[in-house]
């Protein structure tokens, strides 16, 4: 799940989805969500990382990416590609290991379905 605290938030999202598309093609986009939340609900569903989102959440809905690749290293390069373009965010999170991004997926998702059954 990622906040892209810029400008042009949308665009800096277009420009990551094509980043990993570029360099690998075997990866799909699956979903994308945007959802407003409260600081305590960022601690909730991204734990002790959550914590550095309190002041980013303030500023606007976060917008949450899911890719899958018949490669292993899938969430690793979405990873590196986030890590370079961290400069030009205000927060930004991706599953810690590689055990944890399922779950992480499915604690963001499940905000989101509850947030528009609300």
């Amino acid at each position: 799940a990622e906040y892209m605290g810029v400008n042009e938030p949308l665009e800096l999202v277009r420009r990551y989805i094509t980043e990993i598309q570029t360099r690998d093609a075997t990866v799909c986009l699956r979903q994308t969500r945007q959802v407003t939340m409260e600081t305590r609900d960022a601690d909730s569903i991204f734990g002790d990382a959550g914590k550095a989102f309190g002041s980013a959440v303030e500023k606007g809905p976060v917008i949450g990416l899911e890719f899958s690749s018949n490669s292993d290293q899938c969430s690793r390069m979405c990873k590196d590609i986030a890590k370079t373009m961290i400069s030009q965010t205000t927060a930004l999170y991706y599953a810690s290991s590689e055990k944890t991004v399922l779950s992480d997926v499915e604690q963001f998702t499940n905000y989101c379905d509850m947030r528009m059954s609300v």
